[in-house]
């Protein structure tokens, strides 16, 4: 039976039912992260979400996507975060992280009237930004009160072509303020001082993927030796190792580890008796 934890997201305000993933999703991510370029990176990360939510997030933004994946990591990996990131030394709770994205205000909506049609601006969808051309169709979020999101590809285009360069302008200049005012010292260490070097995040740029890749990504070897141990000591199938959670195995390998180390203190203690009683 598959277990689904409601989320309330930060941005939207909806719920959704979010699952953790498991090993074979797990294995999945790390092939594509070990080569993939940051499009396909972005790409894979946002199936991932899906795969691990009952409800449709296609139309989501990015920050509510990102708060999805540090909530499907937590859930599948641990709530405890150990890294070096952009030579800052990061200790902290993922689950610290997530609680304080629910606590900032993530209102970033702005209406431009352009002769007398609405246009709404919103926070991006994309995860993987490079420059202003990738943001600009995630950001315009309606056009004369019609969704983009509920648009097919090919009339999304048509709509944002027809648009005045002017609306473009505006456009840029939004996300320029993004860039500006939507600074996010969402990781930190521990118990830190105002002053402590944090991790900087930015729905207008690309270093929400960033941090994603980093927080997701393990030696693949890791993995294949996890697996490998299931099946050679515990004899559980491939399959079924398949279907576990990656926290599942590692309290599996955790309980064998534990009772290996027990075998060998009763050991050593009888020889010492044997031994002592020569």
């Amino acid at each position: 039976m598959i277990f689904y934890t409601n989320i309330h997201l930060p941005v939207s305000k909806q719920h959704v039912q979010v699952r953790e993933m498991n090993m074979q999703e797990y294995t999945v991510l790390q092939k594509h992260l070990m080569e993939s370029s940051d499009a396909d990176a972005s790409m894979n990360m946002l199936s991932l979400a899906q795969l691990c939510c009952k409800q449709d997030i296609q139309h989501l933004c990015n920050v509510d996507a990102f708060y999805i994946l540090c909530k499907i990591r937590t859930m599948s990996l641990g709530d405890e975060l150990q890294f070096v990131f952009n030579e800052v030394s990061i200790r902290c709770s993922l689950e610290d992280c997530i609680q304080k994205m629910q606590s900032m205000d993530f209102n970033c909506k702005k209406v431009l009237m352009v002769n007398g049609m609405p246009i709404e601006l919103n926070l991006p969808q994309m995860l993987s930004i490079k420059d202003y051309a990738d943001v600009l169709e995630g950001v315009i979020a309606k056009v004369g009160g019609i969704e983009l999101h509920s648009l097919s590809a090919v009339d999304r285009i048509r709509v944002l072509d027809s648009l005045p360069a002017t609306v473009m302008e505006q456009c840029i200049e939004f996300t320029k303020q993004g860039f500006a005012t939507m600074q996010l010292h969402w990781f930190i260490q521990p118990n830190a001082s105002a002053g402590t070097p944090g991790i900087e995040l930015n729905a207008f740029n690309n270093s929400l993927l960033e941090i994603l890749k980093f927080i997701f990504k393990d030696d693949l070897m890791n993995t294949y030796n996890l697996k490998y141990i299931l099946a050679s000591k515990l004899h559980i199938t491939p399959a079924q190792a398949d279907a576990l959670s990656p926290v599942e195995c590692r309290i599996y390998v955790s309980l064998l580890n534990d009772e290996v180390s027990k075998q060998n203190k009763q050991l050593q203690d009888q020889n010492n008796s044997s031994k002592y009683n020569l």
